[in-house]
C-alpha cells in the first residue's frame, strides 16, 4: 500500500504546469479588462492600441537600449511610445504621441498609427480629398432646392454618395475601423475584416479572427450596404417620423427626417446653444467654411454639412450622428448640440 502511494504521489508532482495565456490578435490587456495577459505564443507581446485595449501581436518590442549620437538611453525613454500598428494620434487622441522601432503616420483626421517605414500611404491623403469633392459636388445639386417635394431624390442622391465615399476609402491591415466615438473609416479594404475587439476599439484583421464582443456581427459597416442600413440618417423615406428620448421616463414625442440631407445643421448657426462655438460648416468642395453666418446650400448657400458629420454605425443596431428633430415641448436652446436617443415608431427606419 505504501509503494502505490509513494508512486501515485510522485506522478502527481510531476504533471506538466498550464499557465493561462491569450492567443495571437487577442486582447491582452486595457480598462477594464480582467482577462490573460500573457502571450501563448512566444512570436507575440502584449501591445498597447489604446486605454481600453492591447492585443497579442508580432512585431518590435521594448528595445534594451537606444543609442543616439554617442549617448546610451534606458528603456523607460521609450517606455510611453507606442508600438507597431498601434494608434500614434487623431482628433481626440490623448494616448502615447512616439512609436518604438516605427513611424507615426496619419490615416485619416482622425487616427495615426504606428507603421514600419518611414511615409503615410500613397493613397490615403488623395483619396479622401477626391471623395469630398465627388460626393459634395453631387450632393449639392440635388440639395439646393429647399422644396419638400424632391427630397426622396435628395435622399437617394445622399446614400448614393455616401455609398461612394466608403467604397472609395477604406482601413488597411491592422488600422482601427470602429469603436464608440470612432469616426474614422469603418471599412477594410480587400484582404481584412473589421472585427469587435472591445466596444471602444475594432481593427481590420485577416478574416477568421473570432471577435471578442458579445454580437456576433464582426463589422459595423463592413460593407457599404450595412452602414446605410444601420443608420437611420441615410433611407431614402422623405417622410418625417416620430422619436423619443430613451434611458429615463422623461420621453418627449418629436419629429425628424429620416436621411442626411447635407444641409447645414441648424446648429451652426451662433447663438443657437451654450456651446464653445456652433457645429462646424463646410464648402461644397469639402473645406472648413469660417463664416458661421454663411447661408445654407439647401437655400442657395454655400454652407453643407461636413463629410465627417455624416452618421456612423457602431453595431448593427446603433448608429450616431447629427439629427434635424422638433421635440415637443423644448426649444432649439435645449435640444440644440445635446445626445438624445431616437427611437423610431411609425414604421421600419430602411
Amino acid at each position: 500500500m505504501l509503494k502505490i502511494i509513494l508512486i501515485l504521489f510522485i506522478g502527481l508532482t510531476n504533471l506538466p504546469k498550464t499557465t493561462p495565456c491569450a492567443s495571437q490578435w487577442s486582447q491582452c490587456g486595457g480598462i477594464g479588462y480582467s482577462g490573460d495577459t500573457n502571450c501563448c505564443d512566444p512570436t507575440t507581446t502584449c501591445q498597447y492600441s489604446n486605454p481600453w485595449y492591447s492585443q497579442c501581436l508580432t512585431g518590435p518590442t521594448n528595445p534594451t537600449t537606444t543609442t543616439i549620437a554617442t549617448t546610451t538611453t534606458s528603456n523607460p525613454a521609450n517606455s510611453g511610445c507606442a508600438s507597431v500598428y498601434s494608434q500614434c494620434g487623431g482628433q481626440n487622441w490623448q494616448g502615447p504621441v512616439c512609436c518604438i522601432a516605427s513611424t507615426c503616420n496619419q490615416l485619416n483626421p482622425y487616427y495615426s498609427q504606428c507603421q514600419l517605414g518611414t511615409t503615410s500611404p500613397p493613397t490615403a491623403s488623395s483619396t479622401d480629398s477626391t471623395t469630398v469633392s465627388s460626393t459634395t459636388q453631387s450632393t449639392s445639386s440635388t440639395t439646393l432646392p429647399p422644396t419638400t417635394t424632391i427630397s426622396t431624390t435628395v435622399s437617394t442622391s445622399s446614400s448614393s454618395s455616401s455609398t461612394s465615399s466608403i467604397n472609395q476609402a477604406c482601413s488597411s491591415m491592422y488600422q482601427q475601423c470602429g469603436g464608440i466615438t470612432w469616426n474614422g473609416l469603418t471599412t477594410c479594404c480587400s484582404g481584412s475584416v473589421c472585427t469587435c475587439l472591445n466596444d471602444y476599439y475594432w481593427q481590420c484583421l485577416p478574416p477568421g479572427q473570432s471577435s471578442s464582443c458579445s454580437s456576433s456581427n464582426n463589422s459595423p459597416s463592413s460593407t457599404a450596404a450595412s452602414s446605410s442600413s444601420s443608420s437611420s440618417s441615410s433611407s431614402s423615406s422623405s417622410s418625417s417620423s416620430s422619436s423619443s428620448s430613451s434611458g429615463n421616463n422623461n420621453g418627449q414625442a418629436g419629429i425628424t427626417t429620416r436621411y442626411w440631407d447635407c444641409c447645414k445643421a441648424s446648429c451652426s448657426w451662433p447663438g443657437k446653444a451654450t456651446v464653445s462655438n456652433p457645429v462646424q460648416t463646410c464648402t461644397s468642395q469639402g473645406d472648413e467654411n469660417p463664416d458661421y453666418n454663411a447661408q445654407s446650400a439647401c437655400n442657395g448657400g454655400n454652407s453643407y454639412m461636413c463629410t465627417n458629420q455624416q452618421p456612423w454605425a457602431v453595431s448593427p443596431t446603433l448608429s450616431y450622428g447629427f439629427a434635424a428633430a422638433d421635440i415637443s415641448g423644448q426649444s432649439e436652446s435645449t435640444w440644440c448640440c445635446a445626445c438624445y436617443s431616437l427611437i423610431f415608431t411609425s414604421g421600419p427606419v430602411a
